[in-house]
């Protein structure tokens, strides 16, 4: 329907374009039909009217067949056009409404994809895979390693990676319903292919520096293999915490090893390994050294003799308990240091055996093996702070092997607390000769007792705050027949010190003369002499039966 306006009808001022023109703006013309004005206001093109088209009559004529429009239309005509303001308002805002939108959709949009790019291209989402979509450096789960790869975390020390996480299977456990399905997988590293009887043997098995994983090792003595193995079992819940994890068989100019890298991410996790070193028995390792803060470490098996000879034996971890339970478990060298968790076991040693931790209990049986006269003494350390030192040390020498210097022990024992008791007991092995043994045992506010075999000689000195003890036999029989009574010589004896000596021969012009010092400040220094320690005569606290762990 066309509207015509009528001649005296006024339109509203933003809709002339031009007064002298008579050109006026359609209200429902497209945009491309609009012009737009210096004042602000947007009108239709300019459009050649009917009467430039036409010729006058005709025009004339068209105009007299027009009807004449009511008084009705008029005002409807007037009540459309003073709407159409308003209309136009709403479209416009409508518009600005769609396109606001339309943006905010299209930036979350790139911003959710961006972050999801980052998460996939660092591991972090799902599981990730082998492919070589992988970065270059990141290593995890790689079956090609470059020449000189070190994996994410892995110290320079550690050498370079051979190969890493070769897994061979992947089983899951049942679980409760609100509870993730344990993972399980299985891989096994020869940590030695190409030795021969002759070479120096040295291996290492080490946890990263986040410390995130925890688990067990055992190292055991194989008379099946020829050549060091281990196994390796990895358990975990969250597929990203199996990306994060590098379990790399590692090598250095010397050395060969198991590492064991996890992230700082997977700390929350705490993947679980069981570690099983095989080692050749009779085969001569040169070296044993593990760094696994968070593992339980067992050498040897009670119920088998571990026949794998070892040069130096090094245990670590801070919270890593430590037991050797192997029976003839022999190195020259031991050295076990924790921090928060027990030492345990029975030990065999030719030059030296230090066990260290601080807030946990050292119960151990020691067999010290004399085999050379080196200027030299076998030396043990037992030191805690906050728990019990119990230790039963066997001592064994021959004529041939005993110290040729007179002021060089052949054997020096140390034993120290700060807040609980110690108790140290030493006898000779059966077949040893007389050594000249050094023991030093002190504590600060618990008992402190030593007990000494008959074949001992030297000085002694016993002090504490409250009281010293010295209990022994006058009626001891000579342990190398000779007929020779043993006596005993007090210098010192106080309330809070007794100081003397005892020797099987006053006379004898060149004594081997030992010494046992015992201290402590708000309790006892008890120091025993007597024919045997067995029953009630040994000092409570005698390891000789150690506790179980």
């Amino acid at each position: 329907m066309i509207i015509q306006h009528p001649p005296d009808a006024k339109l509203p001022e933003h809709l002339f374009a031009n007064a002298s023109t008579g050109l006026y703006q359609n209200p429902f013309a497209s945009s491309e039909d609009r012009l737009t004005s210096a004042d602000g206001h947007s009108y239709p093109p300019h459009r050649a009217s009917l009467a430039d088209s036409d010729s006058p009559p005709a025009y004339a004529e068209r105009q007299s067949q027009q009807p004449v429009p009511s008084a009705s239309s008029s005002r409807l005509v007037s009540e459309s056009e003073t709407v159409v303001g308003p209309n136009k308002s709403k479209r416009v805002k409508r518009k600005r409404r769609l396109r606001i939108m339309a943006a905010s959709v299209l930036c979350v949009y790139v911003t959710s994809s961006a972050i999801l790019l980052a998460l996939f291209f660092t591991g972090h989402l799902g599981k990730q895979s082998t492919s070589t979509r992988r970065p270059a450096n990141n290593g995890f789960f790689q079956p090609e390693l470059p020449p000189g790869y070190r994996p994410q975390g892995a110290p320079a020390g550690d050498g370079y990676a051979v190969m890493c996480n070769t897994w061979s299977s992947e089983k899951t456990s049942s679980a409760r319903s609100h509870v993730q399905p344990e993972c399980t997988d299985y891989l096994q590293y020869t940590l030695a292919p190409n030795i021969s009887t002759t070479s120096l043997l040295k291996l290492f098995i080490r946890a990263g520096e986040y410390a995130a994983s925890s688990g067990t090792l055992v190292v055991v003595s194989d008379a099946s293999i020829s050549v060091p193995i281990i196994d390796v079992t990895m358990k975990f819940r969250n597929p990203y915490v199996r990306s994060d994890t590098s379990v790399c068989l590692m090598r250095t100019p010397d050395k060969v090893g198991l590492g064991i890298y996890t992230s700082n991410s997977s700390a929350a996790e705490h993947p679980s390994f069981d570690l099983s070193l095989h080692l050749p028995a009779g085969l001569f390792v040169d070296e044993l050294v593990t760094n696994l803060p968070f593992f339980t470490q067992n050498i040897g098996s009670s119920r088998e003799d571990f026949e794998t000879p070892l040069g130096t034996l090094q245990l670590g971890g801070s919270f890593s308990p430590m037991f050797v339970s192997g029976r003839n478990v022999t190195a020259r060298n031991v050295i076990a240091q924790t921090s928060f968790s027990t030492i345990w076991g029975h030990f065999t040693t030719s030059e030296s055996l230090t066990l260290q931790t601080s807030q946990a209990a050292i119960n151990v049986n020691v067999s010290l093996v004399r085999l050379s006269d080196e200027s030299k003494p076998v030396a043990l350390s037992l030191t805690t702070e906050n728990a019990i030192v119990q230790s039963a040390v066997t001592i064994s020498t021959t004529t041939n092997n005993t110290c040729q210097d007179p002021s060089v022990s052949d054997f020096t024992i140390h034993a120290q607390s700060a807040n609980a008791p110690v108790s140290v007991t030493v006898i000779h092995a059966p077949d040893s000769s007389a050594a000249k043994v050094d023991v030093v045992a002190t504590s600060s506010y618990a008992p402190v007792v030593v007990s000494l075999d008959p074949l001992f000689e030297g000085t002694f000195s016993l002090t504490s705050g409250i009281g010293a003890d010295f209990d022994e036999d006058d009626d001891i029989p000579d342990p190398l027949d000779r007929g020779r009574r043993r006596q005993y010589t007090i210098t010192e004896n106080t309330a809070w010190e007794v100081d003397g000596n005892v020797t099987w021969d006053p006379n004898d012009p060149f004594p081997r003369w030992g010494r046992a010092n015992l201290s402590t400040q708000h309790a006892k220094a008890i120091l025993y002499m007597k024919k045997k320690c067995t029953g009630s005569s040994c000092p409570s606290l005698n390891a000789m039966n150690l506790p179980n762990p």
